[in-house]
């Protein structure tokens, strides 16, 4: 494997690999912390070497300009992308401290998969109107959460948040490869039109 392209590659997996450890920091979804510590540097590791493996070789001003179209779409993709895990972020989780008092993140069903327990108990507690007093209040904190939505609602939402996270990061590493490979490119014709224009005086 060509040296330049393993250490582009290095490069971008250790990056990301820090990115997921700040994400996680950001976050603080106690729930998902494994994953995205797992997920952030694999997926970018996988990712950089397909796309560096699929572009490397020689390439033409036509390709060149296909690989900046590819970029912008790419971007706008991850604009959407991070819009929808935002909303889902904020739409699936909700705030609870533990018995320590530290205040985390957690992963909860769907507005219309409370169960039955759970509907009961804020028909008959009608100033709690927040998730996070009714599984404090009326399930005994985060563990309980399960008893106050369905599981396989839970389970969804948490399918979704990992999806779409993952899909955060193979377009952000997938723009970034495309662009430092644009960039190197350009960077490795400039000597040679330099030796050229000196051969030519």
């Amino acid at each position: 494997m060509d040296k330049t392209l393993t250490i582009r590659v290095a490069l971008i997996t250790a990056m990301f690999g820090l990115f997921g450890g700040a994400l996680v920091k950001l976050l603080k979804i106690d729930e998902l912390q494994e994953y995205y510590y797992a997920l952030t540097p694999l997926l970018a590791l996988i990712v950089s070497f397909i796309i560096s493996f699929l572009l490397n070789g020689k390439r033409t001003v036509k390709m060149r300009n296909k690989l900046r179209v590819i970029s912008v779409v790419a971007f706008v993709g991850l604009l959407l992308m991070l819009f929808f895990h935002t909303r889902m972020y904020l739409s699936s989780t909700f705030r609870a401290k533990d018995f320590d008092d530290t205040v985390g993140f957690y992963v909860k069903g769907n507005d219309h998969s409370y169960t039955t327990v759970a509907l009961k108990f804020k028909a008959e507690h009608p100033s709690i109107t927040s998730d996070a007093d009714l599984i404090t209040e009326g399930f005994g904190g985060p563990d309980g959460k399960s008893s106050a939505w369905t599981q396989e609602s839970i389970d969804n939402n948490i399918l979704w948040l990992i999806t779409s996270y993952s899909l955060v990061i193979i377009l952000f590493v997938a723009l970034l490869t495309m662009l430092l490979e644009i960039l190197t490119k350009k960077e490795s014709q400039n000597p040679k039109k330099i030796v050229a224009g000196e051969g030519t005086i």
